[in-house]
């Protein structure tokens, strides 16, 4: 999603991401049958974000980022019981383990 929206074009996303073009437009064509809302107007060269995809993107934009923000403070390791999930969390408050909750 967020790629086509940088990217401008299905191919030109799919190349970026080592997929087929036809494998990122109906990727697309399955979220918008299943959200039920057009996320790009398409034209024979380019695609454009809606109103709608565009706020989906910016929102996908940002979950990525604090996801990979989270796999960076995250450090596999044996869990020191066992209640532990098995990952080591360090951060601006301190380091710790993951529960299970």
């Amino acid at each position: 999603m967020c790629e086509v929206v940088a990217a401008g074009s299905f191919r030109t996303a799919a190349q970026r991401l080592g997929y087929t073009p036809s494998a990122v437009s109906q990727q697309i064509s399955t979220v918008e049958r299943a959200l039920g809302v057009q996320l790009f107007e398409r034209s024979p060269r380019s695609v454009r974000p809606t109103p709608a995809g565009l706020q989906l993107a910016r929102r996908a934009g940002r979950l990525l980022a604090d996801l990979t923000a989270t796999e960076k403070r995250c450090v596999p390791t044996p869990p020191p019981s066992a209640d532990g999930c098995g990952w080591a969390v360090s951060g601006p408050r301190g380091s710790g383990w993951c529960r299970r909750c």
